[in-house]
């Protein structure tokens, strides 16, 4: 076999290796591949791979407790997740405070029975106590994103609170307009920060290629 013809046959044993449903991370953990992003940054293409670990990290640390969701929401998440980090990168222009971060660590240890049970799960994600931080920081930035580029540009009037009090009664029976209005308020708001936040997050899939892997996966989010 000449150098060229080795040389492209390791290449493209590389690359099934990288994107086959069964990719070792470390020389412990065999992983699967769930998902590639591919990002074109001035010309430079760059690639992304979400593995099972990390939906598995964003259910243990970041998923809302008691929520109960399936892996290809968990997917979504973890893919809108990382769309949003070159935004708040470039948009937010302060850096989360050591008391938010600490906030939020402690938030997501209180999930755990004690300290020792908390070391545990870091060990058994594979995650040091320092990334983890790291990536409580990251995430804390992408929801100050939201918050300025999203939630504080919804006004909510009170003609569309009165709207949909008259449309929904049944929700209200017996319940005055002023009794219910800060939970139309809320409702309203909700449904608002959700439909802009997928309007953005559309816009930043059209930059990009997402490939999924994952069998629950619709195949119709791949571009």
């Amino acid at each position: 076999m000449n150098k060229s013809l080795l040389a492209r046959t390791v290449f493209l044993f590389l690359l099934f290796f990288l994107l086959s449903p069964a990719t070792v991370k470390s020389e412990s953990v065999v992983e699967g591949v769930v998902a590639v992003i591919t990002m074109n940054n001035r010309g430079k293409k760059t690639r992304q791979v979400i593995y099972f670990s990390d939906l598995e990290r964003y259910h243990l640390f970041f998923q809302p407790v008691k929520e109960e969701i399936n892996r290809k929401e968990q997917l979504k998440r973890v893919i809108n997740h990382l769309l949003l980090r070159p935004e708040a990168r470039r948009f937010v222009l302060e850096e989360p405070s050591r008391e938010a971060v600490d906030a939020r660590l402690s938030s997501i240890r209180r999930r755990f029975q004690d300290d020792r049970h908390f070391q545990a799960v870091l060990q058994k994600a594979g995650l040091l106590f320092e990334e983890l931080e790291l990536e409580i920081i990251e995430h804390l930035r992408v929801e100050k994103l939201i918050k300025e580029r999203i939630k504080e540009f919804i006004f909510i009037t009170p003609k569309a609170i009165e709207r949909y009090y008259q449309e929904h009664p049944s929700l209200f029976p017996g319940r005055r307009l002023e009794e219910v209005e800060p939970v139309i308020q809320s409702i309203l708001t909700g449904a608002k920060e959700h439909l802009k936040k997928e309007e953005y997050l559309g816009r930043l899939k059209e930059k990009v290629s997402i490939k999924l892997f994952l069998k629950q996966a619709d195949s119709s989010a791949d571009r």
